[in-house]
């Protein structure tokens, strides 16, 4: 008998940096994961509620939304409301976004640039499970 297919787990990356994007990108798949990707903060959340991605990274200062602000408008929605969010920033170090959790809630947070070994773990663990 066989098995039906293992759907890959999905991921969406809200970044307005093209080479971020393709870096990220590239890591993911080769990891076995779909990607999705967005330009702006409007985008994101236009394809987070259409796909329902499994796990969002969202870079922290991109145009038309703010990752902060994406985050929260996604919270308020029943579907996108329980998706795990990564941040990334370059403006700040992980130390300074590590206090504004009203903003970013309590998920992990990666300085640009960031260190795609321990991102994808990250990943990892918040989607798959602790290995």
């Amino acid at each position: 008998m066989r098995m039906p297919p293992v759907k890959k787990k999905r991921i969406l990356i809200a970044e307005d940096h093209p080479r971020e994007i393709s870096d990220l990108k590239d890591a993911l798949e080769a990891d076995g994961f779909e990607v999705l990707t967005a330009m702006d903060g409007k985008e994101a959340i236009k394809l987070a509620a259409e796909h329902v991605p499994d796990l969002i990274i969202l870079d922290v200062f991109m145009p038309q939304m703010s990752g902060g602000l994406v985050r929260l408008s996604l919270k308020e929605e029943c579907a996108t409301r329980e998706i795990p969010v990564i941040f990334l920033s370059h403006l700040f170090a992980e130390k300074e976004i590590a206090g504004q959790d009203i903003m970013f809630g309590d998920g992990p947070r990666f300085g640009k640039p960031c260190d795609l070994k321990k991102l994808l773990r990250t990943v990892q663990t918040l989607i798959v499970g602790p290995g």
